[in-house]
């Protein structure tokens, strides 16, 4: 399964991501400093989570919230 999840830390800004991991693990390593993008956003919590089969809808899905 294909995780679509939607981060949001204490100053209102969104992230999107996807991942084939543990979803629980992200917000530890968005926390943790270790992706680039989150990293002066900190603290981050999990929204919002939605599932897929495969990467493809995951992306659309991606791009639908996005636009």
């Amino acid at each position: 399964m294909i995780s679509l999840y939607i981060l949001k830390n204490n100053k209102g800004r969104y992230y999107i991501g996807i991942t084939s991991l543990k979803v629980e693990d992200r917000p530890k390593r968005h926390n943790s400093g270790y992706v680039t993008s989150t990293r002066l956003g900190r603290p981050w919590r999990i929204l919002c989570v939605e599932e897929y089969k495969n990467w493809k809808e995951a992306r659309n899905r991606e791009k639908q919230i996005k636009s």
